[in-house]
């Protein structure tokens, strides 16, 4: 197997979130640490300064699910 690089750049996160929603993950029971972040992970509404609304991920409880995330990027 060869190392490949993920994408990554605008819009990257919401693209590869969307892939891993629209999966059907089949989580071991014994991967207390995944289903940790699962249950953990969520998002927040941000206003920019032209009072723009956008909601997005908070940026903890996501360091499998950015594995996940990369590796279905490919796809």
């Amino acid at each position: 197997r060869a190392v490949v690089k993920c994408k990554k750049g605008a819009g990257s996160i919401e693209s590869g979130i969307q892939k891993i929603n629209s999966m059907n993950l089949f989580v071991h029971k014994d991967s207390l640490d995944l289903i940790n972040e699962l249950n953990h992970y969520h998002y927040v509404e941000k206003i920019n300064i032209l009072g723009e609304r956008k909601i997005v991920p908070v940026d903890e409880y996501n360091h499998l699910i950015d594995s996940l995330r990369y590796s279905v990027s490919l796809w």
